[in-house]
C-alpha cells in the first residue's frame, strides 16, 4: 500500500520559495516544513520560472570592479560602464542605462 502523500497549495510552496529567497536555504526550510527538499527544490525552479515568464528582470549576480584604461585623463579609471559578459560574448554599455535595457540584453544573450 503507497502512503497518500498530502496535496499542499499553491500559496503554501509560494511562502517556502520566499523563504528560500531570503537566504534561508532549500534543505533548512524544507526540514522546519516538513516536506522533501526534493519537492521544494522542484518548486522553486517552478516559481523562478514563472516570474521570468511575466517579465520581470530576475537578479543578476554583479560585480563591482574598476577597470584600468590607459592613456584616460580620469586618473586612469574608466568610469559610467557597463559590461556585461555572457559565455565568450562581452559587451560594454556606456552613459545612462536603465536596468529593464541590460536585463533585456541579458535575455537576448542567454537566448543565443
Amino acid at each position: 500500500m503507497m502512503k497518500q502523500t498530502k496535496r499542499r497549495p499553491r500559496e503554501f510552496w509560494q511562502d517556502l520559495f520566499a523563504q528560500v529567497e531570503a537566504g534561508g536555504g532549500v534543505t533548512a526550510v524544507a526540514r522546519r516544513h516538513g516536506v522533501k527538499a526534493r519537492t521544494l527544490r522542484w518548486w522553486c525552479w517552478q516559481l523562478r520560472r514563472d516570474r521570468g515568464a511575466q517579465g520581470r528582470p530576475a537578479l543578476l549576480p554583479v560585480v563591482v570592479a574598476p577597470r584600468v584604461v590607459e592613456g584616460t585623463t580620469r586618473g586612469s579609471l574608466l568610469a559610467d560602464c557597463i559590461e556585461v559578459v555572457s559565455g565568450d560574448i562581452t559587451v560594454r554599455l556606456m552613459g545612462d542605462v536603465e536596468v529593464t535595457q541590460v536585463a533585456a540584453l541579458v535575455a537576448a544573450l542567454r537566448g543565443c
